[in-house]
């Protein structure tokens, strides 16, 4: 049943009789889809070779083992009632474990989903503007310039901005559904425009204003709003949007509080938000005009802005409201485009602050689209009025897109790492401790201390109590070896994190890894359980307490607390080598079996996993498996045959007790000498005296025999003889011992 609201179409949207005109305008429309979708790609192609970025990505995708799982019933209920990263986004979590389940966790294909969800964001773009305007050569300069502006970039080239490009999308596709809603009222549509909107709720709450963007659009270019009652009806028939951004508003909010996300007034006074915002509407305006500096991380000023800024600000943007008033009836664009962008910015001004940030790149996503729709029309009207006023219109297009491409691609490049990112942020905006801090960060990472110190003593600086850049200050120096320095600067560290449980783990974890390095393994021993005491499951922890443990050779503790970490990081295949490892010593072959095969398939390059599953199993009696996998070892490293054999003869003939085992020196020299096409005199000669060491002795004579009749063949007299010497040992029953130093 239809509503009742008038059933006559907007010009824009009415029918027109299906002519050989209207086929050729499908084709240029078909036309300018390829042209916005190729010139995207083009823009976007470098991002496809780039990796995660550590700010935010391990949280969204590389830590996340709920993404890194891929699409599951288990891993869906997660997405819809976590709100893990302080949001609620279910469609986002439902996307990257998509990606998860189609690329693993290689960043190519979250890459790649990023850039094809923006190409059909802009494409839908043009498409929806071009039906609602009946412009086609307006929408697409405006699609183009959307598409290729630098300031999406952050967006589309930051996996964990995957909320932001596809909630764009379905708020274009909320447009499209709209459109199709206006040019035939029913409840039935409306449902639709709503199913699509709470869809577009559930990647990002950005989409709260787009109901009012939607009576913005039946003001201009709709025409469904004549007089001030056909307003309020415009209105009331969006109830059911209104209805879910309340929804989702108050979701947001506590999602948001709950994960410590919303600053108090206590971070920033009414006063300063309300300057902020006043501010930030300039800012933005400007980087839309000339998109120069941008960064990953703008600060907020450490003094209260100047009373002219203040006093600027209010006055561009009154006298532009003002303007943009004043011309709603000759040109109304410029109002809605002007409405359009202030409103949907106000979620994200910073009125309600979320973040430490002043501003960010990434929130123009929406909004800009306003500003490009007020700026491509009302040019477009200016050329009009010039004599050949298309032509430069056109030049103009080219030359802004080719600019918007070229810059945009400058502006990816430096989202190619985490230390290219951080560093241009330092180097484009002042005094932006948090960029120093990250920098200092990337060149930890980087195994470059020396230069990462300069970089947390300058965040210091410039944020004198931020304990993130103290503790990792510290971290450098106890790497660089400048102990006591390490020692004093993570005690100083300390008050700085306040009750702040993991930080105040991330301290002592430290502090034991001093005291390891100092050789004072009781006293890390005790630090790390301080450390436990505050985040048990902090990552690293439970390794370097495991490694002390093994120290001070209390391994079935290391054991249990690995166990523990593996619990926490079950994609960890060193931890499952390391528990693996201490298994095997203790002759638990079962569960080192276990562990090693996890290992294995996590990390199958990595030859020690196979290697150490093939002693476990031949072990356990399972020769024919063990063989099959020692093969494997030894297909991963070439060497893998001469170290195993090396090993073997070191645990037969080793001087000092403690250090033979000849159960485990036979059972490695009998997988390297399966390893081998033909019996191999250095193998052979190993199996010998690990027989020997075993008691074996019988068995170690016909070893060495078939040893030297080898290396007789060969020629090797010299070691003919000493083989032979070895052979005879046995026959005596005496094992051989290698005393060469």
């Amino acid at each position: 049943m239809r509503s009742r609201t008038s059933t006559k179409l907007p010009p824009a949207l009415a029918p027109t009789p299906a002519t050989s005109a209207s086929a050729t305008k499908a084709r240029r429309h078909a036309l300018v889809c390829v042209a916005v979708a190729v010139v995207t790609v083009i823009a976007y192609v470098p991002v496809l070779g780039h990796g995660f970025i550590l700010y935010d990505d391990p949280g969204y995708v590389t830590e996340n083992r709920h993404v890194l799982d891929g699409l599951s019933v288990a891993g869906a209920r997660w997405a819809c009632t976590t709100l893990t990263e302080a949001n609620w986004h279910p469609l986002t979590w439902l996307s990257l474990q998509l990606d998860a389940s189609i690329w693993g966790r290689d960043p190519f294909g979250f890459h790649l989903t990023n850039v094809l969800v923006h190409t059909l964001t802009a494409t839908l773009l043009f498409v929806v503007l071009a039906r609602i305007t009946g412009s086609s050569s307006r929408s697409a300069v405006v699609a183009l310039l959307f598409a290729v502006h630098p300031l999406r970039v952050e967006s589309v080239a930051w996996v964990s901005e995957r909320k932001d490009v596809l909630s764009a999308l379905f708020w274009v596709l909320t447009m499209v559904a709209y459109a199709w809603y206006v040019a035939g009222p029913s409840r039935r549509r409306m449902s639709v425009v709503a199913g699509v909107f709470a869809l577009g709720l559930t990647a990002k709450p950005m989409l709260v204003t787009l109901p009012c963007v939607l009576v913005l659009l039946d003001v201009w270019p709709l025409g469904r709003v004549g007089s001030r009652a056909e307003l309020f009806r415009r209105v009331g028939e969006k109830w059911p949007l209104f209805v879910l951004v309340v929804g989702s508003a108050f979701v947001t909010y506590h999602a948001q509080t709950r994960g410590g996300a919303v600053r108090t007034l206590t971070h920033r006074s009414v006063s300063d938000r309300v300057t902020g915002a006043g501010v930030g509407y300039v800012v933005y305006l400007r980087k839309t005009v000339a998109p120069v500096d941008l960064a990953v991380f703008y600060p907020h000023p450490r003094s209260v802005r100047p009373w002219w800024q203040t006093a600027g600000t209010v006055a561009i943007l009154g006298a532009v409201t003002a303007g943009a008033v004043r011309l709603r009836r000759p040109a109304p664009y410029l109002m809605i485009g002007w409405f359009w962008y202030l409103g949907t910015l106000v979620p994200v001004i910073g009125l309600v602050q979320v973040g430490d940030q002043a501003y960010a790149d990434r929130y123009t996503y929406i909004p800009q689209i306003g500003l490009l729709i007020a700026g491509v029309w009302g040019i477009a009207e200016l050329l009009s009025r010039v004599p050949n006023g298309s032509r430069y219109g056109v030049g103009l297009c080219a030359v802004a897109v080719v600019a918007g491409v070229l810059t945009t691609r400058a502006q990816v490049d430096h989202w190619r790492d985490g230390l290219a990112l951080w560093s241009h942020a330092a180097e484009v905006t002042e005094e932006n401790w948090f960029a120093h801090y990250w920098r200092g960060t990337m060149l930890q990472l980087a195994q470059r201390d020396a230069e990462a110190v300069p970089e947390f003593e300058r965040a210091l600086q410039l944020a004198p109590g931020y304990y993130p850049a103290a503790i990792f200050r510290a971290r450098s120096l106890a790497r660089r070896d400048r102990l006591d320095e390490a020692e004093a600067a993570a005690l100083a560290a300390l008050p700085l994190a306040g009750e702040r449980k993991t930080d105040l783990a991330v301290a002592w974890l430290l502090l034991g890894d001093i005291s390891r390095a100092r050789g004072r393994n009781e006293e890390a021993v005790t630090r790390y359980e301080n450390a436990a005491s505050y985040n048990s499951e902090l990552p690293w922890l439970r390794t370097h307490y495991a490694e002390v443990l093994v120290g001070l050779g209390r391994t079935d503790e290391a054991i249990v607390v690995l166990e523990a970490a593996i619990e926490r990081a079950p994609y960890d295949p060193g931890l499952a080598g390391f528990r693996g490892g201490l298994l095997l010593d203790r002759r638990r072959w079962a569960e080192a079996a276990t562990e090693f095969r996890r290992a294995s398939v996590l990390d199958p390059t990595n030859p020690a996993h196979p290697g150490r599953l093939a002693v476990a199993l031949l072990a356990l009696g399972d020769r024919e498996e063990a063989i099959r996998q020692a093969r494997v070892a030894s297909q991963l490293d070439s060497q893998w045959v001469v170290q195993t054999a090396e090993r073997a003869w070191s645990l037969a003939t080793h001087p000092d007790a403690t250090k033979r085992d000849g159960a485990a020196a036979h059972r490695l020299a009998e997988l390297a000498g399966a390893c081998v096409e033909r019996p191999d005199p250095m193998t052979l000669d190993v199996l010998g005296a690990a027989y020997a060491e075993a008691g074996r002795f019988d068995e170690a004579v016909v070893a060495a025999e078939r040893a030297a009749e080898a290396v007789d063949r060969a020629g090797q007299k010299e070691l003919v003889v000493a083989i032979r010497k070895r052979a005879d040992l046995y026959r005596a029953r005496q094992p051989y011992r290698d005393t060469r130093p």
